[in-house]
Parts: structure tokens; sequence; C-alpha cells
């Protein structure tokens, strides 16, 4: 993805900007601080592209990267509210030194829930139940008033449907 032109980075932002804010509401806690956040770090993106060099197949941790940093930035700059400092102390003592993992376990459960959200109405109903709440058939058919064999149908349905959006959706973070 070639970020240094408009449209390039105007994909890259809307590809990302969600993702993010939801990983720096993390470490935040709050979903303005969050956001402001990581437009600053696109703002700063932006600014200095000429100058930025990112190796190929790395954009993705770098943006994770800067979102984290701004966010721990902000926590020890003592410009986020103090509201939440005991969770600001355990944040600053969690954060490991390489986070790939967390990015891309972070980008699957982003896609997943993105995913699930796509699903006709009766397989994520199912498969909510089932997932979320632990319902066995017999109940989600209770739940639902439909037959057992209806609810395992629509587990399977929305099992190889998820597998099939959440592979499209995680491509959207490919660099």
């Amino acid at each position: 993805m070639n970020w240094k032109n408009e449209e390039g980075y105007k994909n890259l932002f809307n590809a990302y900007y969600n993702v993010l804010c939801n990983y720096a509401f993390k470490f935040l806690q709050n979903e303005m601080d969050a956001e402001d956040a990581v437009i600053e770090v696109f703002v700063h993106f932006w600014t200095n592209k000429n100058s930025i060099s990112i190796e190929e197949g790395k954009l993705k941790s770098y943006l994770f990267s800067s979102v984290k940093n701004k966010a721990l930035g902000l926590i020890r700059s003592g410009k986020i509210r103090d509201k939440h400092k005991q969770h600001y102390s355990e944040v600053l003592k969690s954060v490991s030194i390489d986070s790939s993992h967390d990015e891309d376990l972070f980008l699957f459960r982003e896609a997943l829930k993105r995913s699930v959200r796509q699903l006709p109405t009766k397989s994520r109903e199912v498969y909510l139940l089932r997932t979320q709440n632990g319902l066995t058939f017999a109940e989600i058919a209770d739940e639902l008033n439909i037959n057992r064999r209806t609810a395992e149908n629509h587990m399977a349905t929305a099992v190889k449907k998820l597998r099939i959006l959440v592979k499209d959706t995680l491509k959207l973070f490919e660099d």
C-alpha cells in the first residue's frame, strides 16, 4: 500500500482508524483520549511522510507501536485524567517490548467482531448464544423456539461464514 500519496493515505486511515482507536482505548480507557491519540499519530504520520521509512510488511506494526507509544506517553505525561490512575499503572507495568503477537490477536478479535455483525440474524443469534452465553443447542432451541437440529445448522452456517469473513476482513489489515 502506497500511503505517501493522498489516496493511499485515505485508504490507510479508513482501514486502520477504528481498530487503532479500539487499541488505544485498551490503554487509555477513554474514547475521546483514544481518538485523540490515534488522530495525533495519523497527523504526525502524514506530516512526516517524507522522512518516515518503513520496511516492507512492517506498516501495521509501525501504526500499532506508534499508537501504543502515544497512549503510554499521554499516561506518563499526566495529560490523561487521574480517575484511571490504578489502571494506567497496571498498563505501564504489563506492556511488553514485543507486542506483535498482541497486535495480531487484537486484529483477529476485531475482525471476528466485525464478521459476527455481518452474519444472518438467526445464525448470529445462535452463534452468540453458544459462544458468549455457553448455551447448549437444546437450550438455544428452547430460547429461540426452533428445532435443536435447526440450531445446530445455524451454528454450522455461522462458523463457515465466519471463516470466510474473518479471512477477508484480516486482508484489510495486511501491509
